[in-house]
């Protein structure tokens, strides 16, 4: 019989991170925020649960190259708090990203299941390119092949099953019973495709940045983040669209 390895520093990196996020919302570290919960405890639970399941990866031995998925776990979770800090500190050095949740997270007309899926928006489409950057060896290009691509498209599956608790937790009692018809078992089943191709695309805009970060000029590396950041505030304004808003259109 195989013995799994099972690499104690890179959990206790993941570890630490799920022990920061528990200290962002205290009422997320052991129940569902509560009705009138902010945006960002919705977030946060969230974001919670999907690192768990991580850990849990790591500490079964489930990733072929543990050290890389922990050390993009942290740079990950660095630039969630970063931003939380920036917000509290000085809004306007805070990415548009992020901001557009932050500056909604106590609107009551928006969901908890919206706010989530805003946070997953800025945290995947804006951030993880630059952890993934954080993570990879600068002197060495990154590879679309391998065990650490291998393990990044593993992380897939932690997010579809999380979202998919989300949904029933921060559901309805009478959505939850919808969630057995074809047509929410088909909506859940393009949800998670989203995620897959968001996080794909996170990937090779990671790989493109590296690319741009190597030239002498770091204009084009800068005007990228721009855009980047910009585009995925946009994205996150319209998933934010209040309820009774979107009711009444």
């Amino acid at each position: 019989m195989t013995t799994v390895q099972i690499d104690g520093d890179a959990c206790a990196k993941v570890q630490g991170v799920v022990d920061q996020l528990q200290t962002v919302r205290p009422e997320t570290r052991n129940n569902l925020p509560p009705p009138d919960a902010d945006g960002v405890a919705s977030f946060n639970y969230l974001y919670t649960q999907i690192t768990k399941g991580i850990l849990a990866r790591l500490q079964d031995g489930g990733f072929s190259d543990p050290r890389f998925l922990a050390e993009l776990d942290v740079q990950f979770a660095r630039r969630y708090f970063d931003a939380l800090d920036r917000y509290q500190q000085k809004q306007e050095t805070c990415p548009r990203s992020w901001r557009v949740l932050f500056d909604r997270q106590h609107d009551p007309r928006i969901t908890r299941m919206q706010f989530a899926i805003a946070g997953v928006n800025a945290h995947v489409n804006y951030d993880l390119a630059f952890a993934l950057l954080a993570t990879w060896n600068p002197a060495d290009a990154p590879e679309s092949t391998g065990p650490q691509h291998d393990d990044y498209e593993t992380v897939n599956k932690v997010f579809r099953d999380e979202m998919a608790n989300l949904r029933h937790f921060f559901e309805d009692p009478l959505l939850q019973r919808l969630d057995e018809t074809a047509v929410e078992r088909l909506s859940n089943h393009f949800d998670d495709m989203m995620v897959v191709i968001f996080r794909n695309a996170a990937w090779h805009t990671g790989e493109h940045l590296w690319r741009l970060n190597h030239k002498p000029s770091k204009e084009e590396f800068k005007l990228k983040a721009e855009s980047m950041d910009i585009m995925t505030a946009l994205a996150g304004q319209a998933l934010l669209a209040p309820v009774d808003i979107v009711e009444r259109a």
